[in-house]
């Protein structure tokens, strides 16, 4: 289970904060580029889920949406502070604008949205507040970037460039921490009441709104003394912490199955608010169906501030079959069996309407865009090379085609279904690109 996610490493006591203001166009594409680390070094941090990949490219232009008319620009600027425990605390600072969480993945309104967030170049997740807590880097100096996103997902920009704020932080060797206070209670004079309602977003995971009465997040306040009444919460996935939440929303991302959630109301040193000798906390349970919560064209969440998990666990090699979403049945036995999966054109792919061409070699994606907008009714070909055996699905169509030295993906299909459609390489969930069909 990878879910949730933001967090980025221990800091050293005493490490200084990083501060910047807000950065757009050339300048932020420069900085950037400075902070950058090799693929190797992000497939480490065990970003492997629904976080499959930007691929190689730092930041996809490709989808921004430029302030229209008559909109206020919005102005971000982001900060970064050591936490007393372990990681550090990160700050946005946004105007002229509206975090809109119960309208993310649905039709862009002016000056409403959401957050992502990238480090090192590599697109982490959104978050709907406006203060996260990162750990689990390793040591060294990285690059943090917050982009402000419409509601449907792309970059709000000017002249192209997405409007952006980065700061650096700087992570020394630790041995990990811990948030002192666990499992201990704060008796409240008024214990705070709580809540979950978990909605499926449009696009794909959940979306986690907790209600917390009588209640004040204070995220500068964490790991400080405790305050009757402030505080924040920690998450948990079936009786597993995932890490702390600053605010109200959270999109997770989730494996198939039964998953309890639970939220604890935390003071700020970490203890939990308690009533009666009794924790305050909610819990709840949904189900989650196979391939529901996987988020590959969006933004690779896997929660908002919580912690990163180990990664996704791996496909058991001795199952025969396994079904997806829509029933179909699929043979992961080998990695390699054929699957014709949903129905594709006889024609062939060069002959279509619209022609997406892409190849897979050395560890590199090679492919023009992220995003390819067609019109619905128009036919659409797919052309992919692969120097690893794998499998390229078109989800939503359900057509999944073997790829491989020897072996090339080359078939079209009928745009007659209007939305977006992540393709990807099945076994490994690295994220290829995307089609809307409009």
């Amino acid at each position: 289970m990878l879910l949730a996610a933001l967090a980025l490493v221990a800091a050293a006591c005493g490490d200084e904060s990083s501060t910047d203001a807000a950065a757009t166009g050339d300048e932020a594409t420069e900085e950037m580029a400075d902070g950058e680390v090799a693929d190797e070094d992000m497939d480490e941090m065990a970003m492997a889920d629904d976080d499959h990949g930007d691929g190689d490219h730092d930041h996809d232009h490709g989808d921004a949406i430029d302030v229209p008319e008559g909109m206020a620009v919005p102005q971000i600027s982001v900060s970064a502070t050591p936490d007393s425990e372990s990681g550090h605390n990160l700050f946005v600072e946004l105007t002229d604008f509206t975090i809109a969480p119960e309208s993310a993945s649905t039709d862009p309104v002016d000056g409403e949205g959401h957050l992502h967030l990238y480090v090192d170049g590599e697109r982490i997740g959104r978050f709907y507040n406006t203060a996260l807590h990162l750990d689990g880097l390793d040591a060294g100096e990285h690059t943090v970037m917050v982009e402000v996103s419409a509601n449907n997902h792309s970059a709000y920009a000017i002249d192209g460039e997405p409007i952006t704020a980065m700061t650096t932080i700087t992570v020394e060797e630790s041995d990990g921490g811990h948030d002192h206070g666990d499992g201990d209670l704060f008796e409240s004079a008024a214990a705070p009441e709580i809540s979950l309602e978990v909605t499926e977003d449009p696009k794909s995971g959940h979306n986690l709104f907790i209600d917390v009465g009588d209640f004040t997040f204070a995220p500068e306040n964490v790991g400080g003394d405790n305050v009757d009444g402030e505080g924040h919460l920690h998450l948990y996935i079936d009786g597993e912490k995932q890490g702390r939440l600053y605010g109200p929303w959270t999109h997770l991302s989730l494996e198939p199955g039964t998953r309890e959630i639970m939220v604890e109301v935390s003071a700020n040193d970490h203890s939990v608010y308690g009533n009666g000798g009794e924790p305050v906390m909610a819990m709840t349970t949904i189900e989650v169906a196979k391939g529901d919560d996987h988020d590959h064209g969006d933004d690779h969440d896997h929660g908002d501030e919580a912690a990163m998990a180990d990664g996704e666990e791996d496909q058991d090699e001795d199952k025969e079959e396994d079904k997806d979403e829509d029933g179909h049945s699929h043979d992961h036995g080998d990695g390699h069996s054929h699957h014709g999966g949903g129905e594709a054109l006889d024609i062939a792919a060069a002959d279509a309407d619209v022609l997406i061409e892409g190849s897979f070699a050395n560890g590199e994606l090679s492919i023009e865009d992220r995003r390819y907008s067609v019109e619905e009714g128009q036919t659409v070909g797919i052309v992919f090379t692969s120097d690893e055996v794998e499998q390229v699905h078109l989800h939503g169509y359900d057509i999944l085609r073997d790829v491989g030295p020897g072996e090339d993906v080359d078939f079209a299909f009928l745009a007659d279904v209007p939305g977006t459609f992540e393709v990807e390489f099945e076994t490994s969930g690295r994220f290829l690109f995307e089609v809307q069909v409009r």
